[in-house]
């Protein structure tokens, strides 16, 4: 009978210092990337977005054109855009799944698709147009880990390789054209202990 409530109390002692953190649906996430022209850097992008119902994730943010003259010229912003869009991703498959400790770890490889527009906002000229429509695809790698830590919970980070692609014919008027790049986005999620 001892050993019996000893048992009973460790148990009990256990349950109540757990902790398992699950994540709920607010969140807040952050952007940045750019793309490469002439083995140049020649954007930035940084921005603000969210997760929404797991497959979507609005954006809105602001895209600076670097010149490409001289290096020198590098830190000149040319052109600046306003710029929104919608992802929308679907992950596809794990890759690298192992397990460490008691928890499972791997990454998750995602495609996505994101229609945006593009509102020119300053110009050192007035030659170019002042919105464009694009659609950004590609592919998209982020980490996943299981198990009762806040932090895992909390936080989650993907790096997404795509290509831009602008509807229409090209014309000397506009300055975003089909192009390549990447991108990071890091998303806050709020948490709560689910065992209180």
């Amino acid at each position: 009978m001892r050993f019996f409530l000893f048992a009973l109390s460790v148990s009990l002692m256990h349950c109540t210092i757990a902790q398992m953190y699950l994540r709920k649906k607010q969140n807040i996430g952050f952007y940045t990337g750019g793309t490469f022209k002439d083995a140049q850097f020649n954007t930035l992008s940084v921005g603000i977005t969210r997760s929404m119902l797991r497959y979507f994730e609005p954006e809105i943010g602001l895209r600076a054109t670097l010149p490409l003259k001289a290096p020198s010229n590098n830190t000149e912003l040319h052109n600046v855009y306003l710029s929104a869009g919608l992802n929308l991703r679907k992950s596809l498959f794990k890759i690298n799944e192992r397990k460490v400790g008691r928890s499972c770890r791997g990454e998750i490889i995602e495609i996505f698709a994101a229609p945006e527009y593009h509102l020119l906002v300053k110009s050192q000229t007035d030659r170019y147009d002042v919105g464009q429509f694009s659609l950004r695809a590609g592919l998209g790698l982020f980490h996943y880990q299981t198990g009762n830590s806040k932090r895992s919970a909390s936080w989650n980070m993907k790096a997404q390789f795509y290509y831009r692609y602008v509807p229409g014919p090209i014309t000397n008027t506009m300055s975003i054209k089909n192009e390549f790049g990447i991108q990071l986005r890091i998303f806050k999620f709020k948490t709560y202990d689910f065992v209180k």
